[in-house]
């Protein structure tokens, strides 16, 4: 992957929904899969797991909340930062295993 450029953004409070394309070495758009990507700027002393208080999970506009929303990665409870959250495990699987090599950085 090159590039991610997103469109039709949709703010709601800190939680933004985006459906991504995903641009090629040609530059041509490729339609993101039927799986729906999230992005919160997460506050500190939140947690990122369900079943607890308070959780990022507790932050998710209704709509949104689906029982197979998941957060790909986590930050400590009190760091703050981006999350990504989505429904497709093979995209987190790919993102979060350290078998995927996918660089991270922690500032």
């Amino acid at each position: 992957l090159e590039e991610v450029a997103l469109v039709d953004t949709v703010a709601c409070r800190n939680f933004t929904t985006a459906a991504a394309a995903v641009a090629t070495s040609t530059k041509t758009p490729i339609p993101a899969p039927p799986h729906p990507l999230y992005i919160m700027n997460k506050p500190k002393n939140c947690q990122c797991q369900r079943g607890v208080t308070p959780s990022v999970f507790d932050r998710v506009p209704a709509p949104y909340a689906t029982d197979d929303l998941k957060c790909f990665g986590r930050l400590d409870q009190d760091t703050t930062g981006i999350l990504l959250f989505g429904t497709d495990g093979g995209l987190q699987s790919l993102l979060t295993a350290p078998s995927s090599k996918i660089w991270k950085t922690y500032t």
